[in-house]
């Protein structure tokens, strides 16, 4: 019989409560809501390396061990999905290639029934790897799958297979998680282990110290999680100052969208096996959502619906809902004028005579809550007050509010406006327009579900809308982590719904953005970030590689003309080669041949005041065009100047304590 560690266990009534109102300073209060639904998920806890194997306990009271990555692991921790003991992942499962698999088998050498090969075939652990067809050898594949293209593949529908782990539903939501987790793990073990073979130091000291005495044991520092790995921390920070690089350059925002999954698409009821409901497939929910939310972009950017895009940018978030929504920014080549929000935006209720289709929708999706006195239960509901201002008041015209924010159009029931019944726990209650969250009336009736689109008016919301488009991934204050361990901070309390786990195993896109933005390096001479290990740690030393801040002192004639942050629209960097190269593609620059211009935004990364003197060079590359040296970036009028805060003082960068002295003598 069999039995888990939890039966043999006497029971206790501990829980775990998720509570919305403990959150950490700093942190965006969204990524700590309290689930609003009841779903399957999983919440990390412990040290990144703690084990998650399991223990067998035999006949004979021996225990035996079975770590996550062994192969009979998910048959044991699944009996129900594998009764038959199939195999799991393993590290030594062979990826072949994608366009022979299909011809590829693996054939067991038996001496009874040896199939036709040859001594020059290809073996190794008796296997031989054949074409079906032709019988003849192939090479044995090398590389190795990872957990998540294994996984990927047990979760496909294919056409004229029945896969029985679709039919478990919430027991496939569990495997799902827990399969998420166990890739998760493994991403970041791997970042863990090799970080002592791969340290980061400035060149200056790295310099310094094999020229003291040769040995690089005790120098470098660890890179503890890097941007590199999307939902880091870094990786957040980056999106959201690219956002921030969008504005400087275009401006503020024309749209900020919030686009919802609506499980009662057509698209997911066609999937669903027999006696299925949506909230038994959240594969087919995430996949569907991946088509709708690519079908939404298109219509916005090559339907130009309000107007050609300039750029734009998405993240998909859960928030412990259940359902994925993706907020977008969209930045529109000619600005929407406030004459011009009424025919883009509504926050009224559609006349069912003119348009049903639209009415239907709105009513269904549109409306928020009711909450207070009707629903004081409602998740919007903080100390007694609605948190989205709702009940909002009615307006006959579209105006800009106190904070900035737009208060729409909302007609009353006098003044030409409607109201419509819904139910509220059991009761009907008349709805008016201010309870109507503002919508695209054209989108909702495309897409027909919750899409909220908002007008971006005031620059005051342009830094919070950015932040919280990229605030990252959904968490829950569980416990007290070490400060100085970034790895163990974003696993620690991270909240993984089984929503979030299919679209992760599927490779599903979490944030995209057009254009792209580079990200350019500023350091002082010799002070840039040097990457070794002890076998390359002397030669790293003697020839350090070249940033994009050295490439750029060293590039032709046409990038001297340019400043630092507009090198990439012109210049692409090849990171092997560790230089600019100039853009084959593009819009011909007039005046220079073969000069490409593209779109593609230069950020300057942020340098801290108290760094001084950087900070002063990043001032001086912003403002002088293509220096050839560090040394030229002091010189002003021929005069070489000892710190980089001398040369921005003699170009008027600053002002010093005598402007505010001579204003002080002003009557």
């Amino acid at each position: 019989m069999f039995k888990i560690a939890l039966d043999l266990m006497p029971s206790d009534s501990h829980k775990i409560i998720i509570r919305a109102d403990k959150t950490p300073a700093g942190k965006h209060t969204r990524r700590f809501n309290s689930p609003t639904i009841d779903e399957v998920a999983v919440i990390i806890v412990g040290e990144n390396l703690q084990s998650r194997d399991i223990v067998l306990h035999r006949r004979n009271s021996d225990l035996k061990r079975v770590s996550e990555t062994h192969r009979s692991y998910d048959a044991l921790q699944y009996p129900l999905i594998f009764w038959q003991g199939e195999d799991g992942y393993h590290f030594n499962i062979k990826m072949v290639n994608e366009v022979t698999a299909p011809l590829l088998a693996v054939f067991v050498l038996a001496p009874e029934s040896p199939p036709r090969i040859s001594e020059e075939m290809t073996r190794s652990n008796d296997l031989v790897f054949c074409n079906l067809h032709t019988r003849s050898p192939v090479l044995k594949p090398t590389k190795k799958v990872s957990a998540m293209n294994f996984y990927s593949y047990r979760l496909m529908i294919r056409q004229g297979e029945v896969n029985h782990i679709l039919m478990c539903q919430r027991l496939f939501h569990q495997f799902a998680v827990d399969m998420y987790v166990k890739i998760e793990t493994e991403r970041l073990t791997y970042i863990r282990l090799n970080q002592r073979q791969l340290r980061s130091e400035e060149y200056i000291h790295l310099r310094d110290a094999i020229n003291a005495d040769g040995n690089v044991n005790n120098v470098g520092r660890m890179t503890i999680l890097p941007a590199t790995y999307i939902g880091s921390p870094c990786h957040m920070h980056e999106y959201a100052q690219g956002a921030m690089s969008y504005v400087r350059h275009y401006g503020r925002p024309d749209l900020f969208v919030t686009f919802t999954c609506n499980p009662k698409w057509s698209e997911i009821k066609r999937e669903l096996l027999h006696s299925q409901t949506p909230v038994d497939r959240h594969d087919i929910t995430a996949r569907v959502f991946k088509q709708r939310l690519k079908s939404l972009m298109n219509f916005l950017l090559k339907h130009c619906v309000y107007g050609r895009v300039r750029c734009w940018m998405y993240s998909v978030e859960w928030q412990k809902r259940g359902l994925p929504h993706a907020h977008i920014l969209v930045w529109l080549v000619h600005k929407i004028r406030p004459d011009q929000i009424d025919s883009i935006i509504s926050a009224e209720i559609p006349d069912e005579t003119v348009d049903p289709k639209l009415h239907a929708v709105v009513t269904k999706h549109m409306i928020h809550g009711p909450c207070g006195l009707f629903n004081y239960n409602s998740p919007c509901m903080v100390d007694g007050k609605c948190s989205k201002r709702y009940p909002r008041d009615l307006l006959a015209e579209t105006i800009t509010g106190n904070d900035g924010h737009p208060l729409y159009r909302r007609r009353s029931v006098a003044d030409n406006g409607r109201s419509v019944v819904v139910k509220v726990r059991g009761q009907n209650v008349d709805v008016a327009n201010r309870w109507i969250m503002p919508y695209s009336p054209i989108l909702s009736k495309v897409f027909e579900t919750h899409i909220n689109v908002e007008y971006c008016n005031s620059v005051k919301s342009i830094k919070y809308i950015c932040k919280y488009v990229n605030k990252g991934s959904d968490m829950a204050v569980f416990a007290v982590t070490n400060a100085n361990d970034e790895i163990s901070q974003y696993q620690m309390g991270r909240y993984v719904s089984s929503n979030e786990a299919f679209w992760r195993i599927f490779s599903f896109a979490i944030h995209e953005r057009h254009p792209t933005v580079v990200h350019l390096a500023v350091h002082l001479e010799n002070g840039q970030r040097v990457y070794f290990n002890e076998s390359n740690a002397a030669d790293r030393a003697a020839r350090p590689p070249s940033t994009t801040l050295t490439s750029f002192c060293q590039t032709d004639d046409f990038a001297r003309t340019l400043l630092y942050a507009d090198v990439p629209r012109n210049y692409t960097w090849n990171a092997s080669s560790k230089s600019f190269q100039r853009r084959k593609q593009g819009t011909p620059v007039e005046g220079h041949p073969n000069v490409f211009s593209s779109d593609a935004l230069g950020r300057i990364y942020t340098v801290h005041p108290n760094n001084d003197e950087c900070y002063y060079l990043r001032l001086l590359l912003v403002n002088v065009r293509a220096p050839i040296s560090f040394k030229q970036l002091r010189t002003v009028n021929g005069q070489l100047c000892a710190t980089y805060r001398e040369a921005c003082q003699l170009l008027h960068l600053l002002e010093n304590d005598s402007h505010w002295m001579i204003r002080s003598r002003i009557p």
